[in-house]
């Protein structure tokens, strides 16, 4: 069981997304926020990050980066999960560190299924 933080201003996506993760064993808290996100990331220790590009006031994109200032991303793996589909957005999030990149809206399965590989990256030994 992996310990989940969505980050989504979406909150009936966020619910969405943490019904499928729950059901698939994950331990899952949702937050609305950039702000809320780093606080729940300072106090929870999760084993994965999913956040929504653009959340009021702190993005995203700057949640990302200022996690990676702290955290590696073999140590925390960053999913970005948004509408936002284009291909410099995608360069972006990939140059700052993102682990991965899945634009809404997604089937719940298929958010699982990359929740799962990232998640087995992480557990595999370097």
């Amino acid at each position: 069981m992996a310990r989940i933080i969505i980050v989504d201003d979406d909150e009936l996506f966020g619910d969405i997304a943490c019904d499928a993760l729950s059901e698939a064993g994950h331990s899952v808290s949702a937050v609305t926020d950039g702000e809320g996100a780093m606080r729940a990331i300072a106090a929870g220790e999760p084993d994965l990050l999913i956040l929504d590009y653009n959340l009021p006031g702190m993005s995203g994109l700057e949640v990302l980066r200022q996690t990676r200032r702290e955290r590696p991303a073999g140590e925390l793996p960053i999913m970005m999960l948004t509408r936002e589909d284009g291909r410099l957005l995608k360069a972006r999030a990939g140059h700052d560190g993102a682990s991965d990149y899945l634009v809404k809206p997604c089937r719940a399965d298929d958010l699982v299924a990359r929740v799962e590989a990232l998640l087995r990256r992480r557990r595999a030994p370097a």
